[in-house]
């Protein structure tokens, strides 16, 4: 099962696995691969081609999660997290 909240924006050719949630006014860009157990907190916005590992969190409003970096539960693994509101 995946839940998706209220104003969320998923683009074309996403790859959504099983137990994932997306919170409200989550925008996912197209090309975007999310693993299972994966939880998206409010106003989180993943760019096209990011891939998100199973069991990661992305929990601010303030994440990114930017193409060709994976995110995940790996050392090598990361989500850029900004103060601004877009990627450095």
């Amino acid at each position: 099962m995946v839940h998706v909240a209220h104003n969320c924006r998923i683009g074309r050719h996403v790859v959504v696995a099983a137990q994932t949630g997306f919170s409200g006014s989550v925008v996912v860009e197209d090309h975007a691969v999310i693993g299972g157990q994966v939880g998206i907190g409010d106003k989180a916005r993943i760019e096209s081609r990011a891939v998100l590992g199973s069991g990661c969190g992305v929990l601010t409003s303030n994440a990114w999660c930017i193409p060709e970096r994976r995110c995940g539960a790996r050392p090598r693994g990361r989500c850029a997290s900004t103060s601004s509101s877009s990627p450095t």
